[in-house]
């Protein structure tokens, strides 16, 4: 079963010119779709990091961290971040990719399921999921994180949540949509909610 998925994500790289790998976030345990792995366009990382104004203050806390780019970078900032995902492919990949910035006092990478993983110390937590996963995540989001937590998505919404914050970029070279368009929201907690 997982080779037919890495056949297919690698089908779907070549197709689309990105690398793809699956992440299945609580596939079994949640029932949700697998979510594949798309890399968060090098603008929109910047962006989303601008928005959230990471800092060395800052605890982030990236969701699906695929590759480990938004917390490569939000470790830049000096904050502290932590990259969770399934994928032990991707999170050796990511921890390379620290030692080889000289970040790993910064930056950290579990392979764990986001639904398992303690949001508590975040005052920042990234995502780029697919929808289903963000409103799953929004009651644990409720429960573990602090007033003031900043949480920002890539794409999709938190359903009923109105972001303080939501921008539409253009990513010319965005590996998937056809608008080339990248949405950025953000929400502080607690949420206000239509």
């Amino acid at each position: 079963m997982h080779q037919r998925r890495r056949l297919l994500c690698s089908v779907l790289g070549a197709v689309l010119g990105a690398p793809f790998a699956t992440t299945a976030f609580g596939s079994e345990s949640h029932e949700l779709p697998e979510v594949p792995f798309v890399p968060t366009p090098m603008k929109v990382v910047e962006r989303m990091l601008d928005m959230a104004q990471v800092g060395p203050n800052d605890r982030l806390i990236d969701l699906g961290c695929g590759d480990g780019r938004i917390v490569t970078e939000a470790a830049k900032r000096g904050a502290r971040a932590l990259g969770i995902d399934l994928d032990g492919y991707l999170i050796e990949l990511c921890r390379r990719r620290a030692r080889d910035n000289g970040l790993e006092q910064l930056a950290s990478f579990e392979q764990k399921d986001i639904y398992e993983v303690d949001l508590s110390p975040a005052t920042v937590v990234t995502m780029y999921l697919l929808p289903e996963h963000n409103l799953k995540l929004r009651d644990k989001l409720k429960r573990e994180v602090k007033n003031g937590t900043r949480v920002l998505s890539h794409d999709w919404d938190m359903g009923d949540w109105i972001p303080v914050r939501e921008e539409f970029i253009d990513v010319p070279d965005k590996p998937v949509g056809v608008d080339k368009k990248s949405r950025v929201m953000m929400w502080v907690m607690p949420p206000r909610t239509r």
